[in-house]
């Protein structure tokens, strides 16, 4: 299949907890180095409400394009926890090309954690290495390249050299 944009970068399933302004257990603190989000040592903290979804630039925007009507594809690797299976049912049920996912056997999700607090949100992130090598992939009309991790640069002179090659 044509695409109109392929995106190429990771995936997260994204767990985002929405922390009451009112609760003692939890402070912003504030010094010359900036604001302080401060949880008190050893509580449990309620939690007004919890959602999670699907996360990552690179799935975020084939989402994104792809209910603007593009058609649209990604390459991600993903893990072969049951976390990861959502990843990819979201990503069918919104349309987006999965033919080039690739599983990673024995690893898990990438998560994301995010702490709504006095109206701000604090990120708590845990990425998996992956091996990144760009698959054979359909010619398509754009890619849309984003963070993968440390290990970034092969994969982003495979794309470079993909790019120059079929004048994408």
């Amino acid at each position: 299949m044509t695409y109109d944009v392929i995106t190429i970068g990771g995936a997260t399933l994204d767990i985002f907890l929405d922390i009451s302004e009112s609760s003692d257990a939890c402070c912003v603190i504030s010094d010359r180095t900036g604001e302080w989000f401060c949880l008190k040592r050893g509580e449990k903290l309620p939690v007004d409400n919890l959602h999670y979804d699907v996360g990552g630039n690179a799935a975020n925007v084939a989402v994104g394009l792809s209910r603007l009507g593009l058609s649209v594809a990604t390459y991600i690797h993903y893990g072969s926890d049951e976390i990861s299976q959502k990843i990819v049912n979201v990503l069918q049920n919104e349309r987006v090309g999965t033919e080039f996912l690739v599983k990673d056997e024995g690893k898990t999700s990438s998560i994301g954690i995010a702490i709504n607090f006095q109206g701000e949100r604090t990120l708590l992130v845990h990425h998996i290495k992956r091996d990144h090598k760009l698959p054979a992939i359909s010619i398509p009309k754009w890619l849309y390249l984003t963070s993968v991790g440390d290990v970034w640069q092969p994969l982003y002179q495979q794309v470079v050299d993909f790019v120059k090659a079929n004048n994408v």
